[in-house]
């Protein structure tokens, strides 16, 4: 188990301890590898590199393994060389990081490495394979992302030809398969991910749940109407789970200017709404258009400095920062 003393420890740190529950650079490297290019964990020009995460004092980075399914030939195998990537950087940087595939292997005194996935329709409608999934180091599975697949419908569908990404979905959710997903997810010891499931898809996940889930990289759409963020009902629903939200640093499901101020109304929004318990960090790194602050790992700190000087206290913070993805990792990695 985590030690309780070896996490106070790190509050003497410059740098709070964070948790980032999404980001995407795993798939950029490989895309980058693909292309005849660079492409190390170590040291890159992308949001996320190691250098960077032990500069903003990460405790753990959840790499997604994002597959556009419409968009390459073959999405598992796609997906495979991804994961393929992800390992052969964990081995190569291993002075550095280490993957953790329970609760139980996180250790303070590196950085640690969860994988995700990021479109679970890449499963070609065979639960046999989210096993070979979870024996790879899978621990963490989203649902779906911008399309309608086996799996459920979008908040967002990329090929709708009349896109309005304020509309929101309640009539379609998941499908009696994507049903079957989250349950055997579940109890697999797979964290479920609804980032990208459309509001029915939400409460589909939430009536069919015995356990936490998250929404790795979603904002409050009080703050920012976009169907990609939860409504105030979502929020309180994820927090009677004992779920968390990822705040997510795209300046789109933020505000129209994407600022750190405006980041922390979310935050000041849910706090009033739920409580600071459903909170988490994901920055959709490497994921998202560069941004004007925050501009990579390094910069966390600047995120704690903003919410302190907006009133919230070191406990708050750290819940946020850490503590609150840690409490569901520790329910569902065992």
């Amino acid at each position: 188990m985590l030690k309780e003393k070896k996490t106070h420890k790190r509050l003497f740190v410059a740098n709070m301890p964070y948790i980032d529950m999404h980001c995407d650079t795993i798939t950029r490297l490989l895309s980058d590898e693909q292309n005849g290019q660079e492409a190390s964990l170590r040291h890159n020009n992308l949001h996320v590199d190691l250098q960077k995460l032990k500069s903003g004092d990460c405790l753990i980075q959840n790499f997604a393994i994002f597959t556009s399914v419409k968009q390459v030939e073959d999405p598992l195998v796609y997906a495979l060389k991804a994961i393929d990537k992800y390992k052969r950087e964990m081995c190569a940087n291993q002075d550095l990081i280490k993957p953790i595939l329970r609760f139980d292997d996180i250790d303070n005194t590196k950085l640690n490495a969860l994988l995700t996935i990021e479109d679970a329709s890449i499963i070609k409608g065979d639960l046999a394979l989210l096993n070979i999934l979870y024996d790879l180091g899978v621990r963490m599975l989203g649902l779906n992302w911008n399309y309608i697949t086996d799996i459920g419908y979008p908040n967002i569908n990329c090929e709708d030809n009349a896109l309005d990404i304020t509309k929101v979905d309640k009539e379609n959710g998941l499908t009696a398969f994507g049903k079957y997903v989250v349950k055997k997810a579940q109890r697999l010891g797979m964290i479920v991910d609804v980032s990208h499931l459309s509001d029915k898809g939400f409460w589909d996940v939430y009536n069919i749940s015995d356990k936490p889930f998250v929404a790795s990289h979603s904002n409050t759409r009080s703050i920012c109407n976009v169907a990609r963020n939860l409504d105030d009902e979502m929020i309180s629903a994820l927090n009677y789970r004992r779920g968390v939200m990822g705040l997510n640093f795209c300046e789109d499901f933020i505000s129209k200017t994407g600022s750190i101020e405006d980041l922390v109304a979310h935050v000041l929004h849910i706090k009033k709404v739920s409580g600071l318990d459903v909170l988490a960090l994901g920055s959709d790194f490497d994921g998202i258009p560069n941004r004007k602050e925050l501009k990579d790992a390094s910069q966390m700190n600047e995120l704690q400095r903003a919410l302190k000087d907006n009133g919230l206290t070191t406990e708050e913070i750290d819940k946020i920062f850490y503590r609150n993805a840690l409490r569901v990792y520790e329910e569902i990695l065992k």
